[in-house]
């Protein structure tokens, strides 16, 4: 956000937007009703995960109200980087668009290729991106190292901080009692929602579509697909 103060670095101002989607809404329009609201920002199939409830349910008083504490009550204007042709990724930002405008909130979605968004990204070159997760191994650990813990990439060159957290993180790669190892998380999880460095929006399961005389395939929730035990049935 050069050359100007940046609205996104306040909390307040982060929760806000986050009330401000009606998450639900933004679900039946995109997935069809496939998805659920998040509740952390690991997927509900994470091995400890913690997430006793939908985050940040859409309350336009609350969200005005804080918009109007941190001092922007006229709003503001933003641009998000969404994936050119993906039709996702426009349900999700059009939707948030309106969403966003009785706050004043003007959202300019900017369309690109990949290549161009992953370059930017990585170049600290946006204000806002839209992104998709699916773990590649069943621990608390990689998803975190990337959304939460600074010292590995900025917490998604976001620039977003927390010394308490990069703590954690640490001291959970050395815990090997499960108890405490589940209280580090738990913690981490609950200071990284109340900070909001992201707009929660959904998970969803991977819609498969086969045959009814396909059988024994299976896809585990790391996305894999298993065809060991596939077949079709004469």
């Amino acid at each position: 956000y050069r050359g100007a103060k940046n609205p996104l670095s306040d909390v307040k101002v982060r929760q806000a937007l986050n009330h401000a989607v009606n998450k639900d809404a933004v679900i039946a329009i995109t997935t069809r009703g496939l998805g659920k609201p998040m509740r952390s920002f690991m997927s509900s199939t994470t091995p400890l995960f913690h997430g006793p409830a939908p985050l940040y349910p859409f309350d336009l008083a609350k969200a005005k109200a804080l918009l109007a504490d941190a001092g922007y009550a006229s709003g503001f204007e933003l641009t998000i980087l969404a994936l050119s042709g993906n039709q996702d990724d426009i349900n999700d930002t059009t939707t948030v668009q309106q969403m966003w405008a009785p706050l004043g909130v003007r959202l300019k979605i900017e369309q690109v290729d990949s290549a161009t968004r992953t370059a930017r990204y990585r170049a600290r070159d946006y204000q806002m991106r839209t992104s998709a997760w699916t773990n590649d191994i069943s621990d608390p650990s990689q998803i975190t190292s990337y959304f939460a813990y600074s010292p590995n990439i900025d917490n998604l060159y976001s620039g977003w901080k927390d010394e308490r957290v990069d703590r954690l993180y640490e001291a959970s790669g050395k815990e090997i009692d499960a108890t405490k190892r589940a209280a580090i998380f738990r913690e981490i999880q609950e200071r990284y929602v109340a900070q909001a460095p992201i707009l929660f929006l959904y998970e969803t399961p991977y819609p498969v579509a086969f045959r009814k005389n396909a059988q024994g395939f299976v896809q585990i929730p790391l996305g894999n697909n298993l065809f060991e035990g596939a077949y079709v049935a004469r």
